[in-house]
Parts: structure tokens; C-alpha cells; sequence
């Protein structure tokens, strides 16, 4: 069986569309994820919610963040964090948005 590397390139992993104007590129691990996204300007992440925990930070742009009933505007920088099971969505800013 293959050994699988323990590192790896961001750039050359493929791009997957998880919503209409919105590219995730992801690191796997066995129990974890880390997912670097990139929105176009006023791409929409339409409320939703999951099982996970989520945790998340914005490296460029910015984004108008709901957290169940709270909302912030993020840019570089801002951090969030997502409960399991709590709706959430976001808009990303006029010049798009990398988290």
C-alpha cells in the first residue's frame, strides 16, 4: 500500500464549487478538515447548518458573517466560530472574499 505524503501544495489541489460563484480547496486529514475558500464578489453561502463545529478566518476581502442571530461585517483577519447545528451564512464584499 502506498504511503500517503504528510504535505502537500494548496495550489495543486482541485477546486470543488460548493455554491454558485464559491470555490473550496481542502486538506483532509482523518478527523479534520481545513478548507481554504474563495468567494467572488457578492457570492452568496445561503443559510445552512451541520453536525460540525466550524472555525474560520478571512486572509483577504470581506464578508458579511450570521452566526445564528448574530451578525459582523469581517475582514483580514476577522475569525469566526460556528456551533454545531447553528444556521449560518455569509455574503462576500464587493472585491470577493479568500477564508
Amino acid at each position: 500500500m502506498a504511503r500517503l505524503s504528510a504535505f502537500g501544495d494548496l495550489e495543486s489541489t482541485a477546486a470543488t464549487r460548493i455554491w454558485d460563484r464559491i470555490l473550496a480547496r481542502s486538506v483532509n486529514g482523518d478527523r479534520l478538515m481545513l478548507a481554504v475558500v474563495e468567494l467572488e464578489p457578492g457570492a452568496i453561502a445561503a443559510a445552512h447548518s451541520h453536525e460540525n463545529e466550524q472555525l474560520g478566518i478571512v486572509l483577504r476581502g470581506t464578508m458579511d458573517f450570521r452566526v445564528g442571530d448574530e451578525r459582523r461585517l469581517l475582514g483580514p483577519g476577522g475569525t469566526w466560530r460556528i456551533p454545531p447545528n447553528v444556521e449560518h451564512e455569509a455574503t462576500a464584499g464587493s472585491e470577493g472574499a479568500v477564508v
